[in-house]
């Protein structure tokens, strides 16, 4: 815990920061107005340095996510949909090449790539979602085809984060009483178990090297 240091000095709000795999850069997204409704996806140095804005549109681009090779960053956005719901998008490491994976009526937020590149883990919220809850654990190929819904849970699944060897999914799920816990899936869909039992909140899944 010790030598503390401040990456980032800005009147707005920068959060969800993410390491490139080589360890040299840090991808965050950057509110501009309103924390959590309006935001970019920045890239710096692992120092702070040279900060530089990848994306810059006028929708919410957030939850960036580096894939093992660091060519390309996954985030999502709801610039297709003037904020209505949001979808995941591609871009490569300088923020060209823009592509959209996912489209439709339903959300999709917080990509995780898998360990091989080859996968993309991510929420996905049925248009019909209370605003509380109600999303599931997705996952699809890298270029956005096969996707694959592996969770069916009538609260909220979130926050995917895979395992050193691509083979479980940890995430978390809103239980009936409101509390929020860990679980656990395997990568195709089985073996779904309970990590913790929180009274109150359990977040942020992520598993050792």
């Amino acid at each position: 815990g010790s030598e503390l240091t401040r990456l980032t000095d800005d009147p707005a709000e920068n959060v969800e920061p993410a390491w490139s795999p080589d360890g040299t850069k840090i991808v965050f997204s950057r509110d501009r107005d309103t924390p959590g409704v309006s935001g970019d996806i920045y890239v710096m140095n692992a120092d702070g340095s040279d900060v530089t804005s990848l994306t810059d549109d006028p929708g919410n681009d957030r939850h960036p996510s580096w894939p093992p090779n660091g060519a390309q960053i996954a985030f999502q956005s709801d610039r297709a949909a003037g904020g209505v719901n949001s979808d995941i998008y591609l871009m490569n490491a300088d923020g060209s090449g823009v592509t959209r994976l996912t489209s439709g009526p339903s959300d999709g937020a917080a990509p995780a790539w898998s360990p091989d590149g080859s996968k993309i883990a991510y929420e996905e919220s049925p248009p019909d979602a209370p605003p509380d809850g109600d999303a599931e654990i997705a996952v699809m190929n890298a270029d956005g085809s096969g996707r694959t819904l592996l969770t069916d849970n009538d609260t909220g699944d979130a926050d995917p984060d895979w395992s050193p060897d691509g083979s479980k999914i940890a995430f978390i799920r809103m239980l009936p009483d409101r509390s929020v816990s860990i679980f656990a899936i395997n990568a195709d869909g089985t073996g779904e178990e309970q990590l913790t039992n929180a009274e109150l909140l359990d977040s942020g899944p992520a598993w050792r090297p």
